[in-house]
């Protein structure tokens, strides 16, 4: 299932579920970090 642009707007928020058509664009504001030995 896909949610779109729209959907998003109409729900308010940002589920982080890294969705393809998050307008808040979680996505690209992911962040790796990389674990120090």
């Amino acid at each position: 299932m896909v949610f779109t642009k729209e959907y998003h707007q109409k729900r308010g928020y940002c589920c982080k579920n890294q969705c393809l058509h998050c307008p808040w664009n979680y996505r690209a504001k992911k962040q790796y970090t990389q674990i120090k030995k």
